[in-house]
């Protein structure tokens, strides 16, 4: 049996000068960033798509995506609760402005928080990142027919709506859905 020792020593002394500074505070801080990805072809068959966030407060946010294929929001919160949460609503265009065809709607909404704890000070500034929670949401079926679009209900036309709160040890106190 072989045993080991390990010895640590430090060459400084006691009375040279750190640094940290009687200004350097702990700042509990909450990072959620919101991602929605949508197929090529979303557009050609729904006019809108509503995306609803709370912005790390009570306050719940807007925001209408008219085209594109993309969508991503980073929001941070240094106050707590922080809430945070995110859902995406389409518009399905009417029927008769659809052209015959098949479309390519492969979409995916994702939602994360991480804890970014950091210590500032007029000499430095530490991050350090923790993921807490999040999910993602990812449709199965990613091409679909002008017969088919017509049998999809409103609830094939939203995403998300999960909601997390969060004190300033980052404990999750409340999770629901809207």
């Amino acid at each position: 049996m072989t045993l080991g020792v390990c010895t640590l020593s430090s060459c400084g002394k006691d009375d040279e000068p750190t640094n940290k500074t009687d200004t350097e505070k702990f700042e509990p801080t909450l990072k959620s960033v919101y991602e929605l990805k949508l197929g090529k072809d979303f557009f050609k068959v729904v006019s809108k798509v509503d995306i609803y966030y709370y912005d790390g407060t009570e306050t719940l946010k807007t925001e209408t995506l008219t085209s594109g294929t993309s969508w991503s929001k980073t929001i941070t919160a240094s106050s707590f609760p922080a809430k945070f949460g995110v859902k995406a609503v389409a518009t399905p265009r009417n029927a008769s402005d659809i052209a015959d065809g098949t479309y390519d709607l492969k979409s995916s909404l994702w939602f994360k928080v991480v804890k970014a704890t950091s210590v500032n000070s007029e000499k430095s500034k530490t991050n350090a990142s923790e993921w807490l929670s999040g999910y993602d949401y990812d449709n199965q079926v990613y091409t679909y027919t002008k017969e088919q679009l017509s049998t999809l209900d409103s609830e094939d036309w939203s995403a998300g709506g999960w909601y997390e709160v969060y004190d300033s040890s980052f404990n999750e106190t409340t999770s629901g859905r809207w």
